[in-house]
């Protein structure tokens, strides 16, 4: 069996006991790692997103939130991977609904014709 990463130690614990290579990459951060947007920030990014017809970089998008908050620019960088996840969720939301199938017209029970074969 392999090295593990140890997230206490900060290092790599087992295997061969050889130092890991100078390229060997430390594993993705976990979730609680990131730093969460408040409900206003977030309702800013979504408000962002919708001004900017979802064809923005996640830079412009940080930008346009900070202007609708009346932040200090640069202020939502330390949050990059929370901005990044609700533009994730928001692109997959809106292709979502772009391939969902159009809804059959509702009838009117007032207009649907009755006892027809």
């Amino acid at each position: 069996m392999g090295a593990t990463w140890d997230y206490d130690k900060g290092e790599w614990v087992g295997g061969s006991g050889k130092p890991k290579p100078p390229g060997a990459k430390k594993p993705a951060p976990k979730k609680k790692d990131v730093v969460p947007l408040t409900t206003a920030e977030k309702a800013a990014v979504l408000h962002a997103i919708a001004q900017l017809d979802g064809k923005a970089t996640q830079k412009k998008v940080r930008r346009a939130a900070e202007s609708i908050l009346g932040a200090p620019e640069g202020s939502l960088d330390a949050k990059k991977a929370a901005v990044k996840e609700v533009c994730r969720e928001e692109v997959t939301r809106m292709e979502d609904s772009a391939n969902a199938p159009a809804a059959s017209p509702s009838i009117h029970p007032s207009q649907a014709m009755l006892g027809e074969e």
